[in-house]
């Protein structure tokens, strides 16, 4: 038998939300926030993956000993991996767990009460919150420095990010200070970046990496922060974006950070290869939230409904227990295109997450596959 060669795809998908800088919520007061200082923003983009710390200084000129909550509207597709506040020339650490947060947001806020309509709109449908267990001093000052991991927009080689720096919404006055750096290192040729919002202080492209920044001081923040850049389209294929992030709180059994692969092919290519394919699909308990599973069943269905003839395909779902669509792959037909909709539409969220028992079922099923078709699990 000829070797066979064996493509694992892991598709996560990001969308962008409005998201911007954080907010001091005064606790006791809805519409009251404590007066933001300083900003800086720092974002170090490996290829497509973004690590970016945030942090805010903000200054109470409201009453003493107040009460107060961090929130920040984070991007539906981004991750927090740290948050750390500075209070009286301490450092203080937040931990992460799974228990859903509180999500009040003060002045009766939130938990059954009056919203803050103007703080709901900015913080968006993401937002994380955090509640600051020490009381604030008056006219004492408090910094929150936050972490987080986003995969970038891309399209035909071009890569977006963007970070929405309007806070004119919550605050009129003039903060002293903003800082905003964008450093990016590619395994592809860049071929242009610019900083589409403001001008640059500092803009710096070679061949594999970029450095653009941007200083100002006495000013409002009413302008969005907007990067693009564009990437080699001769240099496509599979790239791995792989990041170890030795201060994350959410590390893997192996005590990295995160893992994404893009396999992206060549848009002027003619020839259609064969595929063998499996496609697995996580119906556990988490995916009840918001609407992965919906999400999980419509991708799987394009798929399903965007292979070609002379390919075979299986589909195998996991929860506590792994089911597959056949069992071995089969010839892509009309009749079993239609079996194999039938079979996702009635995918419901439940159980646990035997991943490794899907891997056991699906790799044995390439035991008839070469290299003359595209083997393939996604």
């Amino acid at each position: 038998m000829k070797k066979t060669s064996l493509l694992s795809i892991f598709l996560f998908f990001a969308f962008t939300n409005v998201f911007a800088n954080g907010v001091i919520i005064d606790k006791s007061k809805t519409n009251s926030y404590v007066r933001l200082t300083n900003s800086t923003i720092h974002a170090n983009v490996e290829n497509q993956v973004a690590i970016v710390t945030t942090s805010q200084t903000f200054l109470n000129t409201i009453k003493d000993s107040l009460k107060v909550r961090y929130a920040f509207p984070l991007p539906e597709g981004a991750s927090a991996i740290k948050l750390r506040f500075k209070l009286q020339g301490k450092w203080y650490f937040a931990s992460f767990s799974a228990t859903p947060q509180d999500t009040s947001q003060g002045g009766g806020g939130g938990g059954g009460g009056a919203t803050d309509a103007k703080l709901s709109a900015y913080l968006g449908l993401n937002p994380l919150y955090y509640t600051i267990d020490s009381a604030l001093r008056f006219d004492s000052a408090i910094t929150v420095e936050l972490t987080y991991v986003e995969l970038l927009k891309y399209k035909f080689g071009n890569v977006f990010y963007n970070y929405p720096n309007n806070y004119s919404t919550l605050q009129t006055a003039l903060i002293n200070s903003i800082e905003f750096k964008f450093n990016l290192i590619s395994s592809r040729n860049i071929i242009n970046a610019s900083l589409n919002s403001h001008i640059a202080t500092q803009f710096l492209v070679t061949t594999n990496a970029a450095l653009i920044k941007y200083n100002a001081i006495e000013t409002t923040l009413t302008n969005n922060f907007a990067v693009s850049y564009s990437l080699d389209l001769t240099q496509l294929g599979i790239s791995s974006l792989s990041t170890y992030t030795p201060d994350s709180v959410q590390k893997d059994s192996y005590g990295r950070g995160f893992f994404a692969l893009v396999a992206e092919p060549n848009p002027t290519a003619t020839t259609v290869i064969n595929k063998v394919f499996t496609l697995i699909v996580d119906k556990s308990g988490s995916m009840s939230v918001e609407n992965r599973m919906t999400n999980a069943k419509e991708a799987a269905k394009y798929i399903v409904n965007n292979l070609n003839l002379g390919d075979k395909f299986n589909i195998i779902s996991f929860e506590s227990t792994v089911t597959s669509f056949r069992p071995r792959h089969v010839n892509y037909t009309n009749n079993s295109r239609d079996s194999s909709l039938l079979f996702i539409n009635n995918f419901s969220a439940n159980g646990g997450t035997n991943i490794s028992g899907a891997f056991d079922a699906a790799v044995p099923q390439f035991s008839t596959a070469d290299t003359s078709t595209a083997n393939i699990i996604i």
